[in-house]
């Protein structure tokens, strides 16, 4: 039997879709968010509970945890993030007598100045925000019992989507500027190409290993708007403006968020993920696990602009 943690999030959702589909006998755990589907068995109760881990382990031969907190604005109490993503990942893995045990990463672990570029999953760790401490922490952990670490950057596809909305907004519009000169290199996944290397880590993933899976395609800031603004009908981009006076005034937003709370308009994290440098090395997935990712940019460009004009109906 397996167990996924955080099964009511949009990555969770879709890999107990796909587990059920492949006929696998699925056990989830959430916590106070609503979850409805057939086929699973339904646990509601927090990770950080000793006594409820070992009862929800018994009789799970693979555990995919993909629970965690992400603290995008900067105002989530840091004891509570550290409690889902450290303590709840350390009370998970102690009470696991079964044979996998696949922690959901994320390549925030590296920063966004990278020691190596084209990161590998031996590249040092430098972690800038706290929730990337914590996955640095919880990773070790995970390591330190034997579990398989799988790293992802920026997820794209259903469910992740929301996120472009104001980018494509501007796109049609118009309005829609490069951040510095827009040569960075931009490499992320889609959510089925993850669904895949998540499958293939549970079939074939060697225990005690990290795995950091991306798209095989790269592009730069400036080529992402070109094929979102082909899918769209529109015009690429033309202005530029300077990374220092994004980030300013994205800085003055999170100031303001941890102020009043609320959710910033310009959100660092999203000027950091569109201006890095940050390339991957995918190689030790494709040779550990037979991994071959195959959406495109294009074809999520394509996906990405239906779903949006389809929500403007």
């Amino acid at each position: 039997m397996i167990l996924v943690t955080g099964a009511s999030g949009h990555l969770g959702t879709h890999l107990v879709k796909r587990l059920v589909s492949d006929e696998e006998q699925v056990r989830v755990i959430v916590n106070k968010h609503p979850f409805n589907m057939s086929g699973v068995e339904i646990v509601h109760r927090d990770i950080t509970d000793g006594d409820f881990a070992r009862q929800a382990l018994d009789g799970i031969e693979t555990v995919y945890h993909l629970a965690a907190m992400v603290d995008g604005y900067g105002v989530m109490p840091k004891d509570m993030v550290y409690k889902v993503n450290v303590l709840g990942t350390k009370n998970l893995i102690e009470n696991f007598n079964g044979n996998r045990f696949i922690y959901m990463s994320t390549t925030s672990v590296y920063g966004y100045d990278m020691k190596e570029n084209p990161a590998k999953p031996t590249t040092q760790y430098n972690p800038l925000s706290y929730y990337a401490k914590t996955k640095v922490e919880a990773e070790k952990i995970v390591l330190a019992h034997n579990g398989i670490v799988m790293r992802a950057p920026v997820i794209l596809g259903p469910g992740f989507n929301k996120s472009f909305d104001d980018l494509l907004n501007r796109l049609a519009k118009g309005k829609m500027i490069v951040i510095g000169n827009g040569n960075n290199h931009i490499q992320w996944i889609h959510v089925n190409d993850l669904m895949d290397a998540l499958i293939l880590a549970k079939e074939k993933g060697i225990s005690g290993n990290v795995y950091l899976v991306a798209g095989k395609d790269v592009t730069t800031q400036a080529g992402l708007y070109e094929k979102l603004a082909s899918a769209m009908g529109a015009e690429s981009p033309k202005k530029h403006v300077s990374l220092t006076t994004v980030k300013m005034a994205a800085s003055f937003g999170s100031l303001k968020s941890k102020l009043t709370g609320k959710q910033p308009k310009l959100r660092m994290e999203y000027v950091n993920r569109l201006v890095s440098d940050r390339r991957f090395d995918i190689s030790k997935a494709e040779t550990d696990l037979g991994f071959n990712p195959k959406v495109t940019y294009e074809k999520w460009a394509q996906e990405l602009v239906s779903s949006y004009k389809d929500q403007k109906q």
